[in-house]
């Protein structure tokens, strides 16, 4: 179908550049502060881990560099002039960069507001979540994905019919489990649609919110959580988690906490994210509790240090654990109690962690 709008060669070429330099202007920004942010060349896992991540990185990089000028053609050509800009509003925050650093020092305060207008605020702060949790779900799901298939290559022969279930299966259930949450949560910051219902409506406002959840991941966690609230799993006597070492019913609940975990991710689908308001989800786990990824991973915890709760250390590193997650679904509502959409959402499952308790 023709486009009764068609914009003159010169005005779409100029537009077609505008909008291309601003997009690499913004993953450049991003691509650097992962591969030279002395964090990310000493992180948590291995070292392959890191290597792949970077790889896939540059893929990616090199994907969208050559690939956007066709695609912002094609969208900028078929679609009237107003549609074609509002869908290229991520691309205003390069725009604005790079006005900023061409404009002399006389000039600059003229654009000063500009960073701080509620839609360019709500561009900086959704690249800042993605920015910081997409290569570190990425570089999750390769560590997942490669335990996965160390397990798969592990020979089964001689194992009696117990370890083979309670041993190796589940490992591998395990480590599925962790990719699939893992892989989903990847995607979701890769990837945001109006199509896919996936735009981010809001980012978490307040400092305690952004406190509460970076407390859980690296590198805050290792350089602040953890030094003050021990991992049960470090204090713990007795080896943790390895299923030598975890009675079979420990093993079962531990799955099931685990495959609650991942179904709550997959509801999520492509909303998934932290720190975002991308939309409600009421299905899957979530038409019943409002935070059962948070419940399941509590007790999955709970669980595993069922043999050491009379060590004094375990059992606090426990309830720390325990008491920022009921901190981060208080932030949580908080912010999306801004939604109408939530506020619905809140009379209809009144309950937070546990069905019918609490």
């Amino acid at each position: 179908m023709s486009n009764p709008i068609q914009p003159s060669s010169r005005r779409l070429l100029a537009r077609l550049i505008a909008r291309w330099t601003a997009l690499v202007v913004v993953l450049s920004l991003l691509y650097c502060v992962y591969v030279f942010l002395p964090f990310y060349q000493t992180a948590y896992s291995p070292v392959w881990a890191r290597e792949q991540t970077v790889k896939t990185l540059n893929y990616l990089y090199g994907m969208l560099f050559l690939g956007a000028l066709p695609w912002y053609w094609w969208r900028l050509w078929r679609q009237p002039p107003q549609r074609g800009l509002r869908a290229c509003e991520k691309m205003l925050l390069g725009a604005i960069i790079l006005r900023r650093l061409a404009a002399s020092p006389s000039k600059k305060s003229a654009y000063q507001w500009r960073w701080w207008h509620p839609r360019i605020r709500l561009l900086l702060m959704g690249l800042l979540v993605k920015g910081f949790y997409f290569p570190l779900l990425l570089r999750s799901a390769f560590v997942h994905g490669y335990w996965l298939w160390a397990e798969l290559g592990r020979s089964t022969a001689g194992l009696s019919w117990h370890d083979l279930v309670f041993d190796h299966g589940f490992i591998l259930c395990l480590q599925a489990l962790f990719l699939l949450d893992s892989v989903i949560f990847t995607i979701g910051y890769a990837i945001e649609s109006r199509r896919l219902g996936s735009t981010i409506k809001s980012v978490e406002p307040t400092l305690l919110g952004w406190t509460a959840a970076l407390a859980c991941y690296p590198p805050f966690n290792e350089m602040f959580t953890l030094r003050v609230i021990p991992s049960a799993s470090s204090v713990s006597p007795v080896p943790w988690v390895l299923p030598h070492f975890m009675p079979d019913l420990q093993r079962v609940l531990v799955l099931i906490a685990v495959g609650i975990f991942a179904w709550a991710s997959v509801a999520l689908g492509w909303k998934a994210s932290n720190l975002t308001n991308r939309g409600i989800v009421t299905w899957g786990p979530y038409r019943w509790v409002r935070h059962p990824a948070y419940t399941a991973k509590c007790f999955g915890w709970w669980v595993e240090g069922l043999a050491n709760l009379n060590h004094g250390p375990v059992v606090f590193g426990l309830v720390g654990w325990t008491a920022v997650y009921v901190l981060r679904a208080w932030t949580e509502e908080r912010h999306l109690m801004r939604d109408p959409e939530y506020q619905r959402y809140l009379r209809q499952v009144r309950w937070r962690f546990i069905p019918g308790v609490l």
